[in-house]
């Protein structure tokens, strides 16, 4: 028999039982790692919406420009906000990994 996919919801099924199992200090630990879990999921979600905010605006813009017969931009750079705000989202993410990794495994033994 398989064992199910971890998720948060698994994890927060067993909130009841973490007493019994784990210190306090493991507790907080886990929840600490879960917290950046989804700091990284938030991350990845404002970076996917940048990117399909930046294909409507671009899509947008060509239409523009056909109706009043002007050339397409070769670059769309000026007014990008994914090259603007990736950067710093990215920056955001890595030091959130580098620091997950760097903890290690909240219920790792020793």
């Amino acid at each position: 028999m398989s064992l199910p996919l971890w998720s948060h919801k698994a994890w927060e099924s067993q909130i009841p039982l973490l007493a019994i199992a784990l210190s306090e200090k493991e507790i907080k630990q886990v929840h600490d790692f879960h917290s950046r879990l989804d700091m990284i999921t938030v991350i990845h979600s404002k970076l996917s919406a940048l990117k399909v905010e930046e294909e409507i605006d671009l899509k947008e813009d060509l239409k523009i420009r056909a109706v009043q017969g002007r050339r397409p931009f070769s670059h769309f750079v000026s007014g990008c906000k994914f090259i603007k705000n990736a950067p710093k989202l990215w920056e955001e993410f890595e030091q959130i990994v580098c620091d997950m990794l760097n903890r290690g495994n909240p219920l790792e033994t020793k």
